[in-house]
């Protein structure tokens, strides 16, 4: 079985990533820091021999954890002597699959009384701020033949800066009314035009800026500014903003035909992600 035990200053939420796997046992959770910000533990337990079906079944579970969130932690006994690596072609593909999404291997040392490092740590955050120490207990093992993994996991806030908006709430204001003043106040400028045209046109701008103010008063906001992902280039925000118009699309006409355009585009977007956000790094250890 897996458990992931916190601490109740943080915010937990469980999430399923994938059902009936047949090659491990795992618990994935979201846990929210003080700041907000969001990682992803997945605890897997593995047992048996290992065979193709493993990998398989590690890559779909990381194809729809990519997906939720930038920071992952992957940790559990694993139960792969990753020390052997290179001999067996089983264990390698094991690693491939984990580097093909960027993840970081923390343990290198013997974790289980006849060696090898069965109990793992893989790590990966978007913009590198998370990061991992760790130590192994090799005195103490409470009966078992796995030493304890001891870690520590520090995450650097990505940059951050405010800046304050400016707007009007032209959508929800009542535009007929606001029609008829206005209509009102370019009659009585007409009235007076042929006295001073500019004094009329000071008098009309005035007016009319003072009943826009009255309807639609300009609303400020301070909001905060996150460094973009690298992967969120212009390709992946323009689908998104294909995406965003055929939804409008179906929910203003309602038609089955509008509803699959959408559906498709939101499956093209998920995949595009998905693909973007498997950065390829240097070849595990």
């Amino acid at each position: 079985g897996t458990a992931l035990i916190y601490k109740t200053c943080y915010t937990m939420a469980v999430t399923n990533l994938s059902s009936n796997l047949k090659s491990l046992e795992y618990t994935a959770a979201t846990i929210k820091t003080a700041r907000s910000t969001k990682v992803l533990f997945i605890i897997i337990y593995r047992t048996g021999s290992l065979t193709s079906l493993f990998n398989q079944e590690l890559d779909a579970l990381l194809s729809v954890a990519f997906a939720k969130c930038d920071s992952i932690i992957v940790a559990g006994d694993l139960n792969i002597h990753f020390n052997v690596a290179s001999n067996n072609g089983i264990i390698s593909q094991s690693l491939r699959v984990l580097n093909s999404y960027g993840m970081v291997r923390q343990i290198y040392d013997a974790t289980h009384v006849n060696g090898g490092s069965l109990d793992q740590i893989f790590t990966f955050s978007l913009n590198k701020q998370l990061t991992c120490t760790h130590s192994i207990d090799q005195e103490i093992r409470l009966g078992s033949d796995h030493f304890p993994v001891l870690c520590n996991f520090s995450f650097a806030l990505v940059g951050k800066y405010f800046k304050s908006l400016e707007y009007r709430n032209i959508k929800n204001m009542d535009t007929e009314s606001f029609s008829d003043e206005l209509a009102c106040i370019v009659n009585k400028g007409m009235a007076i035009l042929d006295s001073s045209f500019e004094k009329a046109a000071s008098d009309f701008s005035q007016a009319s800026v003072s009943l826009l103010d009255e309807y639609a008063p300009i609303i400020k906001k301070r909001v905060a500014v996150v460094d973009s992902a690298p992967w969120f280039d212009s390709e992946y925000r323009n689908l998104r903003k294909k995406r965003r118009k055929a939804e409008s699309n179906w929910k203003s006409t309602k038609s089955q035909e509008d509803k699959t355009v959408y559906k498709e585009l939101c499956s093209e977007t998920t995949t595009l992600a998905l693909k973007k956000k498997k950065v390829p790094t240097a070849t595990l250890r």
